[in-house]
């Protein structure tokens, strides 16, 4: 494993489209990037100025710019992760960060489309064939046997609701899941789809921007669990 040249990652991923992005970027933070990963992904080292962005050998500049607009979030004084103050389990935690990573995606999609990608392009950094109605189905049975709180039952619907929702919004036909959703808890799809309507109307360039985020969130998520 080895981090790849300034020389490489330039003549690799950055191009016309992103190249203001990246020299805004690269200014600011020290970025690091390892092509020996299976999908691309951004991580975070040591603090938020050291980053490292996984890729695979298949260069790709706009899954490339779709790490840089998760940084330029960052940048921007958005943490969404320091919403949460503790999850007290590794499953409870892989739903909650998923949601939050659905939402960095409706925050800087248009970003990306007005950069000059096309909606195709926008290709997910998690697997989401696993989000199949039969799956969800099972899933949610086996937690109303099992969970021992409403908290984590409403925290997977929220899971469910903003992966779905994240795929329809870049143009995946997620109407059957949806449906059966709002027909197992209309309550909660309702403040689901309040939640993303003052998503998409945030405020990024807000001067308090960290601040009125986990007060939005707050309204519908819990920042312990």
């Amino acid at each position: 494993m080895g981090y790849l040249s300034l020389e490489e990652i330039e003549t690799n991923f950055i191009e016309k489209r992103n190249k203001s992005l990246w020299d805004k970027l690269k200014n600011k933070f020290i970025i690091g990037v390892i092509d020996d990963h299976v999908f691309y992904e951004l991580r975070y080292l040591h603090n938020n100025l050291h980053v490292v962005i996984l890729t695979n050998k298949i260069y790709n500049p706009s899954l490339f710019t779709h790490e840089l607009l998760h940084l330029n979030l960052r940048y921007n004084g958005l943490d969404t992760f320091l919403f949460y103050e503790s999850i007290s389990q590794p499953f409870l935690a892989t739903m909650a960060y998923t949601i939050l990573n659905c939402i960095e995606h409706v925050l800087f999609f248009d970003d990306f489309i007005d950069m000059g990608y096309k909606k195709e392009e926008f290709v997910m950094d998690y697997a989401n064939s696993e989000y199949n109605l039969i799956n969800l189905k099972k899933a949610y049975s086996d937690l109303q046997s099992f969970s021992d709180g409403q908290h984590i039952i409403d925290l997977f619907l929220y899971y469910v609701y903003w992966t779905l929702k994240n795929e329809e919004y870049m143009g995946v036909d997620r109407n059957k899941d949806f449906l059966w959703l709002k027909s197992s808890n209309p309550l909660i799809f309702a403040k689901c789809e309040r939640m993303f309507d003052e998503i998409v109307d945030f405020d990024l360039e807000s001067t308090s921007v960290q601040k009125d985020f986990n007060q939005l969130l707050s309204k519908y998520l819990r920042r312990n669990y």
